[in-house]
């Protein structure tokens, strides 16, 4: 009899199959979790739609370009678009390396906060930019958050789901940045369309919003 219980007791599940297989691996917490930390790479896409866009609207060619008296015009130089669009990258190295190492030294949570603060304040040095050095620091402090976020959140998708999902979550962080890139790259660019002529100085920033926002959200 007592053998019989145990047997019962340890009894193999059925196997499950289809999208059983991979709904039964979450609870409400957990698909929130993942949720949330899949978005975070839809920050990529909004940067990189938000600066693509905004390089091209007027009052952004004013506030960091200089005036040409032969063409009556403003203009920025291709030195400092080239240097708006490479230094970003030591940022993202940094990034990278002080990602992993707070996440082994101190744990993957405190790396995550410490990630979203890179984020708030990128965001806000952005927004507020008045110079092209502001502009360039800016920058670069947003691929900091962009390179913890590499070394972290493919890492801590993994531990935190089933061994039977890890692939189809892991997965979600490159499906952010394919929504960013297309969806939200294209809602970005309307946005800027719309506001390209608004008579303020600083309505270029308005491409910038939903990175900020975004980040917001992610801090909180």
């Amino acid at each position: 009899m007592v053998l019989k219980l145990a047997m019962s007791a340890t009894r193999i599940q059925p196997p499950l199959n289809g999208i059983t297989r991979i709904t039964a691996a979450f609870n409400g917490r957990l698909l929130f979790s993942c949720s949330l930390i899949a978005l975070s790479q839809v920050n990529f896409g909004l940067e990189q739609g938000a600066f693509t866009n905004t390089q091209a609207m007027k009052y952004f060619t004013q506030q960091f370009g200089t005036y040409n008296k032969t063409k009556n015009a403003y203009a920025i130089e291709p030195y400092f678009l080239s240097l708006l669009n490479s230094l970003n990258y030591i940022g993202f190295a940094f990034g990278l390396v002080t990602g992993n190492f707070l996440s082994k030294r101190y744990g993957r949570r405190i790396a995550m906060f410490i990630m979203c603060i890179w984020a708030l304040i990128a965001a806000t040095i952005l927004i507020t930019s008045q110079s092209r050095y502001q502009m360039l620091v800016g920058r670069i402090v947003g691929y900091i958050y962009i390179g913890m976020e590499l070394a972290l959140v493919p890492v801590l998708q993994s531990e935190l789901v089933p061994a039977r999902v890890r692939g189809f979550v892991v997965c979600t962080y490159q499906l952010g940045l394919l929504v960013s890139l297309n969806d939200l790259w294209l809602l970005l660019s309307i946005l800027c369309l719309i506001f390209r002529n608004l008579e303020a100085g600083a309505n270029y920033s308005i491409g910038w919003e939903p990175y900020h926002v975004h980040s917001m959200s992610w801090y909180e």
